[in-house]
């Protein structure tokens, strides 16, 4: 029977024993994981094993997905990766947050992502800042909400999802408003 390495709460989150611990322990899951994937078209219980990582340890599992979730390879094995993903709320982060890697490496992460949840972009756009302010306590804050409004505008090839033809996400607020009401008034005009 396979044992997970146990968490080890009981002591301080700052000391340097827990954290040696941590790392062992996220070398355990990168190892189960990196053989899961290398055996996932001959050995069924493959997919069990992954399973079971991601509900037991997600923190581990997450950042040990993450490392084959950010290549352009394709497979089965990468399809249940992705799909156990998007079951944790941080799969956003990962998308939005500017630290945690460049542009084009979100860029993937979103195409994989909305290739196996076609709703993933509009649950994503949902954490964008709204107008009437009523989401701030969820929402991105400015550096996510750019990083997400530029993955939105570089997947979006036919129709571009930013209208603004300004550097992204760098046009001064004052000059968004002005230009919103210009084009108001020219519609109002042809009318």
């Amino acid at each position: 029977m396979l044992k997970f390495p146990a968490r080890k709460t009981d002591r301080p989150s700052g000391s340097l024993i827990r954290r040696v611990d941590m790392h062992a322990d996220q070398l355990v899951v990168n190892t189960y994981l990196e053989r899961a994937i290398a055996e996932f078209d001959s050995n069924p219980l493959s997919v069990r094993l992954i399973r079971r990582m991601a509900t037991e340890l997600p923190d581990l599992f997450i950042v040990a997905a993450l490392k084959y979730l950010d290549s352009p390879e394709e497979s089965g094995a990468h399809q249940i990766l992705t799909s156990l993903m998007l079951r944790h709320h941080s799969v956003f982060d990962e998308v939005a947050d500017p630290s945690r890697g460049s542009q084009r490496r979100s860029v993937t992460l979103f195409s994989r992502l909305v290739k196996v949840d076609l709703s993933f972009d509009v649950k994503l756009a949902r954490k964008l800042p709204d107008r009437s302010g009523s989401n701030h306590a969820e929402a991105f804050d400015g550096p996510r909400s750019c990083r997400v409004l530029d993955v939105f505008d570089e997947i979006s090839v036919r129709a571009p999802f930013i209208t603004n033809p300004g550097p992204p996400c760098r046009q001064p607020r004052s000059a968004n408003r002005r230009e919103g009401h210009s084009l108001h008034r020219k519609a109002h005009a042809k009318r």
